[in-house]
């Protein structure tokens, strides 16, 4: 049976919106439900001020009336809904959430929500960037025909659906997201640190400079809650955090060394493998960038 009603749990976050959006420009119905005492955006046809911990019995009948639950909510408030939302749902609906890390939330659905279809998605992008030609990995650990359903409205906005297993996708974005998160804010601190000033960015900046200060301002100018969220509940976030700083370590110790770090230098360029010429084109686009100060 097709996905006709979407109860979107979080519906008054940056990810919910964007997805409601999304689903009523398909023609499905959005009733949206959030901690809030209104919707955010019009797209939605209901709306419910609703707590997934301690759902009510509103919450629990729109639960069993959809045909879909999609949760874009924080790890937590997804955990909670799969012991309290998911067994109202009908059998064979399917529930879809939208964390960053999927360990713990795979390993609980397999507990909790064996009676409906389960998708754990991941869009590898921030909600105000359209889906298309952006990347999405999916956990699809119980899919049926609504989550094959799901994944091909996700491509047809044009994302890039990418199939991982949880350990995979957790381990992977240890790289992908823990780390480099870790590596802008640490860059920002060291600039605290050094006393930088704001006016060195019109008057001294280089272009890799300003790419670091352009995801410095990006991220930080973001929801903490959801970096927060990946460098602590990722299994394998720690191993990042310490692998960039034995990065550091092995820095220094090759700093007084030209040929030490030579070698350094070459190592740091292994990861990127065949894709450095195509990575090295796209560096030099963005840096062709016109840079124009407030």
């Amino acid at each position: 049976m097709p996905l006709t009603r979407i109860l979107l749990l979080g519906a008054n976050g940056a990810v919910g919106r964007a997805f409601s959006r999304l689903l009523a420009g398909e023609g499905r119905i959005v009733a949206g439900a959030d901690l809030g005492e209104t919707r955010a955006d019009e797209s939605m046809s209901e709306y419910l001020r609703a707590d997934v911990s301690a759902p009510s019995p509103e919450l629990l009948r729109q639960a069993a009336g959809a045909d879909c639950v999609l949760a874009a909510l924080p790890e937590p408030a997804i955990l909670a809904a799969l012991g309290t939302v998911v067994p109202a749902m009908r059998p064979g609906s399917l529930f879809v959430d939208t964390s960053s890390v999927k360990s713990e939330i795979v390993e609980r659905a397999g507990r909790d929500a064996r009676a409906v279809e389960f998708l754990s998605i991941n869009p590898l992008f921030a909600p105000s960037v359209p889906f298309r030609g952006q990347n999405v990995a999916v956990v699809g650990e119980r899919g049926g025909e609504r989550a094959r359903e799901f994944v091909a409205l996700m491509e047809g906005w044009g994302g890039r659906v990418v199939p991982f297993t949880a350990e995979e996708h957790d381990r992977s974005m240890a790289c992908i997201q823990t780390a480099t998160h870790a590596a802008v804010l640490a860059f920002g601190l060291a600039l605290r640190e050094l006393d930088y000033q704001p006016r060195w960015i019109s008057d001294a900046t280089t272009p890799p400079h300003r790419l670091l200060l352009g995801l410095l301002a990006r991220i930080t100018g973001a929801n903490p809650e959801v970096y927060w969220e990946i460098q602590r509940a990722n299994p394998f976030a720690p191993a990042a955090r310490e692998a960039l700083a034995e990065g550091l370590r092995k820095l220094e110790g090759v700093v007084a060394d030209e040929h030490a770090f030579r070698e350094m230098f070459a190592r740091s360029a292994e990861p990127l493998g065949s894709e450095a010429p195509v990575l090295r084109d796209l560096c030099a686009r963005l840096f062709a960038v016109p840079f124009k100060p407030g």
